[in-house]
């Protein structure tokens, strides 16, 4: 209904909710099935990390 500017902002939209989905699907893929999936030479997997600040009250 934007012209060209809802056209971008459609694929644009339509792009983010797939990276949502496939981060997602790569996040239960790691839980189940751990860094077996990844090739041997491959770089570590991320480790999440927490906030230096969390779970201390100042």
């Amino acid at each position: 209904m934007n012209g060209w500017a809802g056209v971008i902002n459609s694929a644009v939209a339509a792009f983010y909710v797939f990276l949502k989905y496939a981060k997602l699907y790569e996040h239960y893929q790691m839980a189940q099935y751990g860094a077996r999936l990844l090739p041997e030479d491959a770089p570590a997997p991320p480790i999440p990390h927490r906030s230096q600040n969390a779970g201390h009250d100042s």
